[in-house]
């Protein structure tokens, strides 16, 4: 009987990670100069892996500690697509944070310490004329 309930348990942790994905997007958003009398140069999708602590990946981290460790690494990831393209901003921004399994399961190895996370961004590149 309590090698019966075991088992259930374990599956039924396994089936919660396995669908709880977290993911956060934005769309929409533009980076640079006014999109007045502009020439579009093409699109762009890149994808960048970041490294939070004190919270879950894909999802909130303590106290709001690691809230400024995508910023960084979002902007300089749409400054290079940019200077790529030889634009001078980008439209039509979307932002998509989320998790993979491994990343939430190393983030539960370690005890909510690190939290591993995966950001898609894909957009347009103009050029002001």
């Amino acid at each position: 009987m309590r090698n019966k309930m075991l088992i259930i348990l374990l599956i039924a942790c396994a089936g919660l990670i396995i669908t709880a994905c977290t993911t956060f997007q934005a769309s929409g958003l533009q980076v640079g100069m006014s999109s007045s009398g502009t020439e579009v140069l093409g699109n762009f999708s890149t994808t960048v892996y970041i490294n939070k602590f004190f919270g879950a990946s894909g999802g909130a981290n303590l106290l709001n500690l690691g809230a400024s460790a995508t910023s960084g690494p979002i902007r300089n990831a749409i400054d290079k697509e940019i200077q790529k393209k030889g634009g001078t901003a980008a439209i039509n921004i979307s932002i998509k944070y989320s998790a993979s399994l491994l990343q939430m399961l190393l983030n539960s190895i370690t005890g909510t310490i690190w939290a591993p996370a995966t950001i898609t961004i894909t957009g347009t590149i103009i050029r002001q004329n």
